[in-house]
């Protein structure tokens, strides 16, 4: 970075120091997911993630190590694993150099998207703003270098506004790229992730040991249940309906953001009256596109809720949140082998239109509550 070119907040980004930082937690975040990964006993302990979490380096530490071996991360492997003691054999177990530089280069570029987006913004408004001010400022025209028609210093800002916009929305597009993978994550990964990690903290830490042996005549509990289920399927559907939110509120027209500002509408009132009852029909698609998808997901359920036949009951108080269930796309799932069966056969389909009705529900729903925006505007699409 040339110094005298670099805004402060920029170039705290991109020094050495902020760099190593960068390798410092994706080391960490690698180290406190090995216990998951190798099994209980075989990864570090309690204690030793402690002691990474702790560890220290310097700048000049790992400049000084790197003289011995030639290579910046190994250095800094090495200042590190020697700072957290015992414990920093866990430290780079596994990975590759290529595994966190790449990784830390992306958490650097993630900061620097916070920096540089409000501030990319921020011309658009202020060449917005301009371009109001001088639309009547005549100013000669120019075409290959001589003069042409007049025109206004005005109309040249817009079109500086708009090229700084479309600017602005493709930085934006390119710090975007982790919501819309989620999106796109298979609904089998997250069941993994759910048996791997929520399954086994929910069985470790929410159920009592009494609470067990209170029920284990009737079922087991073992972290398998409709609370597993609950954080899962929110966790896959989260990232679908901040991808729809994030369209629907940008394509909200900012002249009608900003005459509300101007008329003195604080900002919450704003962004509630005039962005969201604007963006209303977006957000209802992704709420219901969203829902829809959880409802009829079975892979996961039977992943991650317990797959038995056995209803939770409200009255056993909280514990209705750990006991096993099967939802109705599981029970299809499990069932399916019992189609050639006449009772079973009519059993599933029945459950199949259950859940057919419910989608429709959800659109009809969906259909309804746009009903009211339709008071706003004529039939040419002109505000009434």
């Amino acid at each position: 970075m040339i110094a005298r070119y670099t805004r402060d907040e920029l170039g705290r980004l991109w020094t050495d120091q902020a760099r190593m930082e960068s390798w410092r937690r994706v080391e960490v975040a690698a180290s406190e997911e090995l216990g998951e990964l190798l099994g209980d006993g075989d990864g570090p302990s309690g204690a030793d993630l402690e002691a990474i979490r702790g560890a220290t380096f310097s700048v000049a530490q790992v400049d000084e190590r790197e003289r011995v071996t030639d290579h910046d991360l190994a250095a800094f492997v090495d200042v590190l694993g020697a700072s957290a003691g015992h414990a920093g054999r866990w430290i780079h177990y596994g990975l590759t150099s290529s595994d966190v530089l790449d990784t830390a280069l992306a958490l650097q570029l993630r900061a620097v998207g916070e920096v540089i987006l409000p501030g990319a913004y921020g011309l658009v408004a202020a060449l917005h703003a301009r371009a109001r001010e001088h639309v009547g400022t005549l100013c000669v025209g120019r075409t290959h270098g001589v003069h042409a028609e007049p025109t206004t210093f005005g109309v040249k800002l817009a079109g500086f506004a708009f090229e700084a916009h479309r600017n602005a929305q493709r930085l934006q597009r390119a710090f975007e790229p982790v919501v819309r993978l989620l999106a796109s994550v298979p609904p089998v990964v997250y069941g993994l992730i759910g048996v791997l990690v929520v399954v086994p903290f929910i069985g470790n830490h929410l159920i009592s040991q009494a609470s067990k042996a209170a029920v284990t005549p009737v079922i087991q509990l073992n972290g398998q249940s409709l609370l597993a289920a609950v954080v899962i399927l929110s966790v896959m559907i989260a990232p679908i309906m901040i991808a729809t939110f994030a369209e629907g509120l940008r394509a909200v027209p900012r002249t009608w953001l900003e005459g509300s500002l101007a008329l003195g509408v604080n900002p919450w009132r704003t962004f509630w009256k005039v962005a969201v009852r604007t963006a209303r029909p977006a957000l209802i698609a992704g709420t219901v596109l969203a829902t829809a998808r959880a409802l009829g997901e079975a892979v996961i359920l039977a992943m991650v809720s317990g797959g038995v036949g056995f209803a939770p009951n409200p009255a056993d108080g909280l514990i209705f949140f750990v006991e096993p269930s099967r939802g109705l796309p599981a029970t299809i799932l499990y069932n399916s082998d019992g189609m050639s069966e006449p009772a079973m056969k009519h059993t599933l389909f029945a459950i199949a239109a259950v859940l057919l009705f419910s989608a429709l529900m959800l659109s009809v729903t969906g259909w309804a509550s746009k009903q009211p925006m339709k008071r706003y505007f004529n039939v040419g699409g002109a505000a009434a």
